[in-house]
């Protein structure tokens, strides 16, 4: 009788425990498959490179006359005449510039009344004569938007760095008949006992220019 008693209570306690154990695996938190991927990133700043000089790798204009860089030996030292021309040098580099960038040459003049009738100056096969000046008004020579060569990342080699040289010309006679040379020639007899100082502002402009879309 004992012994019944004993299996009957075994088999009792069994059940219970297994009913504790199913408890506690249905009321915990369940396994589950969970994967987690990180990654840093960097932000690189776009060079910014810009010269632009009297000479090539300056980065300033050095001042200048006109008359120091006349051809001629018949006219004074620093003097212009008609009949005298010349070239002032003009550098620029962009060159490792790593965004698209606007690039302007633009000239002004103090005094236009104190240019020369006939004087004329140019830059990037662009030429101004005098009426084509208001005072202290930047004209326009040059204008050029450069991209950046996508096979290299930096702006396209053959656009970036170039020499601009402005060139400057008094004509030693106008006109094509004889009465448009006399006029010429009168202009520029009162232009020379005036003898007066003109003063030019040469300025290199590099603007970044707004994405494609922006």
């Amino acid at each position: 009788m004992k012994r019944k008693k004993s299996i009957a209570g075994r088999l009792g306690m069994a059940a219970f425990a297994l009913t504790l154990v199913t408890t506690c695996i249905s009321g915990g938190t369940l396994a589950k498959y969970a994967s987690e991927v990180t990654g840093t990133g960097t932000a690189v700043t776009a060079k910014w490179v810009f010269k632009a000089g009297s000479s090539e790798g300056a980065e300033s204009i050095t001042k200048f006359k006109l008359g120091e860089t006349a051809n001629t030996a018949s006219v004074a030292k620093e003097r212009i005449a008609p009949g005298t021309s010349g070239t002032v040098p003009l550098y620029y580099d962009l060159s490792g510039t790593e965004v698209k960038t606007n690039l302007k040459i633009s000239i002004k003049v103090d005094d236009v009344s104190k240019l020369p009738t006939n004087f004329k100056i140019a830059c990037n096969g662009v030429t101004k004569s005098k009426t084509e000046f208001t005072n202290d008004t930047y004209v326009e020579f040059m204008t050029k938007d450069i991209s950046v060569d996508t096979s290299t990342g930096v702006l396209t080699a053959a656009d970036a760095k170039a020499q601009k040289n402005i060139t400057w010309e008094w004509a030693f006679e106008t006109g094509s008949d004889e009465s448009t040379k006399t006029a010429g020639n009168t202009a520029d007899t009162t232009d020379g006992k005036a003898a007066s100082t003109a003063t030019f502002t040469v300025k290199v402009e590099a603007t970044q220019l707004a994405a494609s879309g922006s």
